[in-house]
């Protein structure tokens, strides 16, 4: 991660894709939770990650606010902002939600909100960001637990949609600011909505390329490297 190696070379460290900021998140959260899932359980280790996700709220107040210098805190702050802790409880909500889903429990409904309610809360810092968060929450509960709003989100193009969003998160920044720059110089008469029709256009027609073909090919093909042969494979051929 970009920040990593800037802690370690005391150095700005430039990012390829702005959008990749997730995936660095994402790998913490795999290991970090795949480590207290196997050592400690399913409980521990979702609990754990709302912990450290307040734990970096409580320090991050404590040193704004009342611990002036360089103290063991900042220390903390510091490993704790490098493990991206205020980004964990998220997931932990995303558990929650799942295992609600899988046995319908309102305990596990109830646990899965609140910590989600939580998690908005400890990482939005203006309000407006708040409210946004807060009405995401929302929608995916009402998704979760409505049948009329489920019937709503698998219609044919938002399944498309969502078929390819992973893909498309991942490429369309720069590829897309850069194509609508390129057609509103082309075309500078072009009403400004209309701009970037056809740079997003592009860009969902090569998320879908990737989704559809390179990924399945990758997965494919990795999986065939990780997979010992069997002894019936390695052994020699009768004639």
């Amino acid at each position: 991660e970009p920040k990593w190696w800037g802690k370690i070379f005391q150095s700005h460290q430039g990012v390829l894709e702005g959008a990749f900021w997730s995936l660095f998140i994402e790998a913490k959260f795999y290991v970090l939770f795949g480590c207290l899932y196997f050592f400690k359980g399913e409980k521990a280790a979702i609990w754990s990650l709302v912990a450290l996700s307040f734990c970096q709220s409580v320090v991050t107040f404590l040193i704004a606010n009342h611990v002036p210098g360089q103290t063991p805190l900042h220390t903390v702050d510091c490993i704790l902002t490098l493990a991206d802790a205020d980004s964990l409880s998220w997931f932990a909500a995303g558990a929650l939600f799942y295992r609600y889903y899988q046995s319908r429990s309102s305990t596990l409904l109830f646990a899965a909100v609140t910590t989600a309610c939580v998690s908005a809360y400890l990482s939005c810092r203006q309000v407006s960001s708040l409210l946004a968060a807060g009405a995401m929450v929302t929608l995916f509960t009402v998704a979760v637990i409505n049948p009329k709003v489920q019937k709503v989100l698998t219609n044919k193009p938002l399944l498309f949609l969502g078929f390819v969003s992973y893909p498309l998160y991942l490429l369309h920044e720069n590829m897309m600011v850069a194509m609508i720059i390129k057609v509103g110089r082309f075309a500078p008469s072009l009403p400004a909505l209309a701009t970037p029709i056809v740079p997003i256009a592009l860009v969902i027609g090569l998320a879908w390329i990737t989704a559809r073909y390179l990924e399945p090919f990758t997965k494919s093909k990795i999986a065939s490297w990780l997979t010992p042969k069997s002894s019936s494979d390695k052994s020699p051929a009768i004639k």
